[in-house]
């Protein structure tokens, strides 16, 4: 029997009671949230009981996960304080857990609240949609569009597409709802939940793999194509594998920049030095054909004889 599970969990950002329903769901099947990484919400088995979460928005916490400020270590005294212990966190969002009957809730004030999580949010959720948004224009690089044959450039373009209106969606509904929660809060003092955003993100995602599949599949048609769909690849996974080691040991907000300025170099002055490689090993193949060329039409024209 297992006693950890992984889950990639579809919930919006600002999305805080559709994300304390679910895990208070879990731990009633006896899973608690043990940790948020880049590969999905760990959860380990532990007694089914009724347990209370608290999603809190924390503007003030590091971004990329860091070494957590003096402010931060302040929040998680008065928390503790109060009875809810730190289940795990993701940038500025911070999940509390409590098992009392009735907790107080950290968050009493609505206003205060939707203040918070729009703090949040645009410290660094809404300008990485803004910045997917640009991807059309962004991906207009001479390298990605040569190495792509006929037959790929629909599902590239279309995929670019997708992921701009994923994004461009998703900037959309916060707003609205952004909007309303502040207007309620302001007005009725009453908090107004995130609804009906896991089937969008469901859909988004599942169409984005379709995608994604089509595009390898058509990569692998050319060397160039191949070559792109590799390093595209391993960057990925050394920098999702880089931040996770970072998490996981809290660096400093200076260590951790520091480390990534380097790997970015590292890695461009690696991919450069291969697609050069790569592009004069595709010469020297062409040069060799043409040479070849006379003498194989020779032998051609001596058959026929």
């Amino acid at each position: 029997m297992k006693n950890t599970k992984r889950r990639f969990v579809l919930f919006s950002y600002y999305d805080r009671c559709g994300i304390e329903a679910y895990l208070e769901k879990q731990a009633e099947k006896g899973w608690m949230l043990d940790k948020i990484t880049n590969f999905g919400w760990v959860f380990r088995r532990v007694e089914p009981k009724k347990i209370h979460f608290s999603v809190v928005y924390f503007a003030k916490a590091p971004v990329h996960d860091t070494a957590p400020t003096e402010e931060l270590l302040t929040f998680y005294d008065f928390c503790e304080h109060t009875g809810w212990k730190l289940a795990a966190f993701a940038a500025t969002m911070q999940i509390f857990f409590n098992e009392a009957d009735e907790p107080t809730p950290i968050e009493t004030d609505p206003v205060l609240e939707v203040a918070a999580i729009h703090a949040s949010a645009k410290k660094h959720w809404l300008p990485y949609r803004f910045f997917l948004c640009a991807v059309p224009l962004l991906s207009i690089d001479p390298i990605a569009t040569l190495s792509i044959t006929h037959n790929g450039i629909i599902p590239y373009v279309i995929s670019c597409i997708l992921m701009t209106i994923f994004a461009a969606v998703e900037i959309v509904r916060y707003y609205a709802w952004y909007r309303k929660a502040k207007e309620a809060a302001e007005r009725d003092g009453i908090f107004v939940a995130a609804k009906g955003h896991g089937l969008f993100l469901a859909v988004m995602n599942f169409l984005s793999i379709l995608l994604l599949a089509f595009l390898v599949m058509t990569y692998f048609e050319t060397r160039m194509g191949l070559f792109v769909l590799a390093a595209t690849s391993l960057v990925i996974i050394i920098t999702v594998c880089a931040s996770a080691v970072m998490k996981k040991k809290r660096l400093s907000a200076k260590q951790y920049w520091r480390n990534v300025i380097i790997l970015s170099i590292v890695l461009s002055l690696l991919v450069v030095a291969a697609a050069i490689i790569v592009v004069c090993s595709g010469n020297e193949t062409s040069s060799h054909l043409l040479e070849d060329a006379p003498a194989v039409h020779l032998r051609i024209q001596r058959a026929d004889l």
